[in-house]
């Protein structure tokens, strides 16, 4: 198991070598019995391995099976022994306070009726691991370089999952959200769907208000429970997770953005069309996308213009603009840029610098 975990390294499915390495020194330490089902659980682990060994790091990107894991633990969590490695497991999963999982939620639906908050802390943590995998996974698919939509396809059981444990705590219109994330990530994995940045923002907005939902409740317990449904679109900016997943979306807009550059720089200097310029007013749509998402509208509709401008004058006209209004076009991608570092933390006056690039952008228009 050691050799599995230094083989696949911070891949999801190493939890699972880690968690069979705690159960196989406890049954060596005589602390869980080895009977059928112990034993047909242990071979599904070659099912495991062979995908490893098959498919490299494809495979690795999946997360195993969570009828696998979470049977694990349950023997796990029968060992009487006291080893390193099942204390370990037992105590990075919690197994002698709430196992397992299925039970803690039936407790707590019953345990509801009441402001019971620390129970309802033990449930929103098991919850809040489901969401630090999605947004793994979605992270993932986004910077690969060539991502397939079918390593989608684990997150809509586990966003099912999620919906129903939100149902468990009485948040029923983030359980109704949750399940069109999950319907929106089977279309886009089924291709019926664009698995593109503004898709993929949409799903992150949604869950980003579910998790701030979510997190309210453990603090509040189920006095905020009511507040939560009459008001479903939940102010999440000021949560912790708001901040960490809004500056990995700027800089995914930011690297559209430059990507811009270079093709437009190209086309200037040789006066010839080649895909990457074509490829331009797509790239600015996905940061549009993003710009109107997360409600910066006026950001949006300069962005807009300026690509109706790009996509006239370089494309359809294939002309090179005078000197003066390409400083103008520059002007504006780099107001745009900057802006965007404004909503990752940079002091700089956001009004100020959309003026300037309206501004800059009206010569554009005048041309």
């Amino acid at each position: 198991m050691q050799r599995l975990q230094q083989a696949t390294g911070q891949a999801p499915v190493s939890k699972v070598w880690w968690v069979t390495e705690g159960i196989v020194e406890a049954l060596l330490q005589k602390g869980l019995a080895l009977n059928k089902t112990l034993l047909n659980l242990l071979k599904q682990l070659d099912t495991l391995i062979n995908q490893a060994a098959q498919h490299g790091n494809a495979a690795l990107r999946l997360f195993p099976p969570k009828a696998l894991l979470n049977n694990l633990l349950y023997f796990a969590a029968q060992a009487r022994s006291k080893g390193k490695q099942i204390t370990a497991v037992k105590t990075i999963f919690q197994l002698n306070d709430y196992f397992p999982p299925e039970s803690a939620l039936a407790a707590a639906r019953l345990e509801f009726e009441g402001p019971d908050i620390e129970l309802m802390k033990v449930v929103v943590a098991l919850i809040k691991d489901d969401f630090a995998r999605v947004k793994e996974t979605l992270d993932i698919f986004n910077r690969a370089d060539n991502p397939s939509v079918t390593e989608l396809s684990p997150l809509i059981t586990l966003l099912r999952d999620m919906a129903n444990t939100l149902g468990l705590l009485g948040l029923t219109i983030q359980r109704k959200s949750m399940l069109e994330q999950a319907a929106l990530i089977l279309d886009m994995s089924e291709g019926r769907k664009p698995a593109n940045l503004s898709t993929l923002l949409k799903t992150a907005n949604a869950l980003l208000k579910i998790n701030a939902a979510v997190d309210i409740l453990a603090v509040q317990g189920v006095h905020a429970r009511q507040r939560l449904q009459q008001s479903p679109n939940t102010d999440f900016s000021e949560t912790p997770q708001f901040g960490i997943v809004l500056s990995v979306v700027v800089d995914e807009a930011k690297t559209e953005l430059a990507q811009v550059i270079q093709p437009l720089v190209t086309f200037i200097d040789s006066g010839t069309q080649d895909d990457s310029l074509l490829e331009v007013p797509g790239r600015l749509k996905q940061v549009e996308g993003f710009l109107a998402i997360a409600s910066h509208i006026r950001a949006a509709n300069l962005l807009a213009r300026c690509n109706k401008y790009i996509e006239k004058v370089f494309i359809k006209e294939a002309t090179v603009p005078a000197l003066p209004l390409l400083k103008a076009l520059a002007d504006v991608l780099i107001g745009i840029e900057l802006y965007l570092d404004t909503l990752a933390g940079n002091p700089m006056d956001a009004d100020d610098i959309l003026n300037v690039t309206e501004k800059r952008l009206s010569a554009l228009s005048k041309s």
